[in-house]
């Protein structure tokens, strides 16, 4: 369902789509820039799914790194990850233009590859964590 139809399409309970969340969807394609989301709202989809071109593709952006630090964590609350395991750093993994470990080849601790990717935004370090979780797993 495209998120303009959403104010008079009919949910999957019978209610009506809220106004307020249409509203909420012209305001960000109104963004500047080049905006895209898809968004499936309930379990699998089950209250609904709204798009703007879904099919672009772009950078990611921070707001994911928040979301691979917080599988992570659990995963490492959960004893499957440990924060002090060392993790690889070489041209395998590196992002150029990535501020942390542009010059380092070896290893370091998840802990500091995760203030790497929250503190600075490095994008070397959010493909590591990121390989080190899933990625299906930081999208569920």
């Amino acid at each position: 369902m495209n998120s303009r139809e959403s104010a008079t399409r009919d949910g999957p309970n019978g209610e009506e789509q809220s106004v307020e969340l249409d509203a909420a969807f012209r305001r960000f394609q109104a963004l500047p820039g080049t905006t895209s989301y898809l968004i499936h709202a309930g379990q699998g989809g089950s209250r609904g799914c709204f798009d703007h071109v879904p099919d672009l593709v772009l950078f990611t952006a921070s707001a994911y790194k928040t979301f691979v630090l917080g599988q992570y964590l659990r995963d490492a609350e959960s004893g499957l990850l440990s924060e002090d395991e060392p993790l690889a750093i070489d041209d395998g993994v590196r992002t150029l233009g990535s501020p942390v470990f542009l010059d380092l080849t070896g290893t370091t601790a998840a802990r500091s590859v995760l203030e790497a990717m929250i503190a600075h935004s490095d994008n070397t370090a959010t493909d590591i964590a990121t390989g080190k979780v899933g990625a299906d797993r930081v999208r569920a």
